[in-house]
C-alpha cells in the first residue's frame, strides 16, 4: 500500500509494480516503452472511501498531464493532476490501482495508493514517534485539555497540585481561627436565639423558617397557581391542565301501561352536558346473575337534538327484583368511551 497527499498534483505516480518484461520471452525487462507504445490500453481503478467504483480510460502524454515516465529497470511512473485533467483527477480520497497492456510486454497491474489528507500522512508517516504524545507534534492546548478530559490546567502555566493540595490542608486545620479573624462574626448560634427581641419578617427567603407561615404561603402560591401556565410536557401542570373527565348517566324507567323498558343515556364532560360529537352510541344489557346477555349491544337514538339517547325495548325487559349492569358505549371527541351502571327493578309496577 502506497500513500499519497489528496488535491494534491502528483508528477510521479507508479504504474507497474513489478518490471514491465517481453511477451516473446518472459524474461527480459523492457525499458523502452514509450507514453504512445503501440498498443498502449491504460485504465485507472479507483474505489471512493464510500465503496464506488469507476474504471477510466487515461492516455498518457509526454508533454501534457499525463506525462508517462520510465524511472529505472522496467519500472513506470505517470503524472496525475490535482484539478483540470480531461479524465482523472487527484480530488477525492480513496483508492485506486492502474492496470495496462501493450505491444511488446505482457499486461501488467500497479500498486495499491490511498489518497487522504495531508495531515494524516504526515502524521502517520513523516513525523516522529514521541513518548509522550504517541506521534511527535504539536501538544494539545490547555483549553482543549480541559474542556474534553477535565485535566486540570494553567493558563499561566507551571500549575502545582501538590502547593494548591498542602494550601487546602493549611485552610482544614486553620478553620477554628476563624470565628476570630477580621470581618467574621464572633456570634454563634447560641447567641443570636437567645436574643429575646429576634423576629423574622413574613416575606421573601425568611418564609423558610417559620413553620405555620411558609406552609400556608406555600400552599397558597400552590392552589393558585395557574393553570394554563404549564405547558411543559411530561410534567404534572401539563396532566392537569388538559385532564378531561368524562362520564355519563344511565337511566332506565319503565312506561306506563309497563309494557316496554325505557332506557336513557346522557354523557357529561367535565360535568356539563355533552350535546355533539357523539357517534355510534349502543346499549349492552348483562345480567348480574349469569353475566349473560339481556340485551346484547345495540344502537340507541337520540332523543330530539339533546344529546341524550333512548333504547325502548318491549321483549327483552327486567323482571321484577333482576339486577343488571347497564353498558353504554359512544365515540366522543375522537374516542371511544365506555360507561357502566348496576340498575334493578324491585316491583313490577
Amino acid at each position: 500500500m502506497i500513500w499519497l497527499d489528496v488535491d494534491a498534483a502528483l508528477a510521479e505516480v507508479p504504474v507497474n509494480c513489478l518490471p514491465l518484461i517481453s511477451d516473446s520471452d518472459f524474461v527480459t525487462v523492457d525499458e523502452t516503452i514509450a507514453y504512445n507504445e503501440s498498443g498502449m490500453d491504460l485504465y485507472w481503478h479507483f474505489v471512493t472511501t464510500a465503496g464506488v467504483t469507476t474504471v477510466t480510460s487515461v492516455t498518457p502524454t509526454t508533454s501534457g498531464v499525463y506525462d508517462w515516465a520510465h524511472q529505472d529497470h522496467g519500472m513506470y511512473t505517470i503524472e496525475i493532476p490535482d484539478t483540470g485533467g480531461g479524465s482523472i483527477n487527484n480530488d477525492r480520497e480513496g483508492f485506486g490501482y492502474f492496470t495496462g497492456v501493450c505491444d511488446a510486454v505482457l499486461p501488467w497491474r500497479g500498486p495499491t495508493i490511498g489518497f487522504r489528507a495531508a495531515g494524516l500522512n504526515d502524521k502517520l508517516c513523516n513525523w516522529l514517534y514521541s513518548p509522550y504524545r504517541g506521534l511527535a507534534g504539536t501538544a494539545l492546548p490547555n483549553a482543549n485539555a480541559d474542556a474534553a478530559f477535565g485535566i486540570p490546567t494553567s493558563d499561566a502555566g507551571g500549575l502545582d497540585l501538590d502547593a494548591i493540595l498542602a494550601d487546602t490542608n493549611e485552610l482544614q486545620t486553620n478553620q477554628g481561627a476563624w470565628a476570630t479573624a477580621t470581618g467574621f462574626s464572633t456570634h454563634t448560634a447560641a447567641n443570636v436565639w437567645s436574643v429575646a427581641t429576634r423576629k423574622l419578617t413574613a416575606t421573601g427567603l425568611d418564609l423558610i423558617l417559620k413553620d405555620s407561615t411558609f406552609a400556608l404561603a406555600m400552599a397558597d402560591a400552590v392552589w393558585d397557581e395557574l393553570l394554563a401556565g404549564h405547558t411543559t410536557a411530561d410534567t404534572f401542570g401539563l396532566v392537569l391542565n388538559e385532564l378531561d373527565v368524562y362520564h355519563a348517566d344511565i337511566d332506565l324507567s319503565v312506561d306506563e301501561a309497563n309494557t316496554q323498558d325505557e332506557w336513557t343515556a346522557t354523557w357529561f364532560l367535565n360535568g356539563v352536558a355533552v350535546t355533539s360529537s357523539i357517534t355510534v352510541p349502543k346499549i349492552q344489557v348483562v345480567k348480574r346473575a349469569d353475566g349473560t346477555d339481556l340485551i346484547a349491544a345495540t344502537s340507541m337514538s337520540e332523543i330530539g337534538s339533546t344529546g341524550s339517547y333512548k333504547k325502548d325495548e318491549g321483549t327483552n325487559r327486567i323482571t321484577a327484583g333482576q339486577a343488571v349492569v347497564a353498558i353504554v358505549t359512544a365515540t366522543i371527541g375522537g374516542s371511544s368511551r365506555e360507561f357502566r351502571r348496576v340498575v334493578s327493578r324491585d316491583s313490577t309496577a
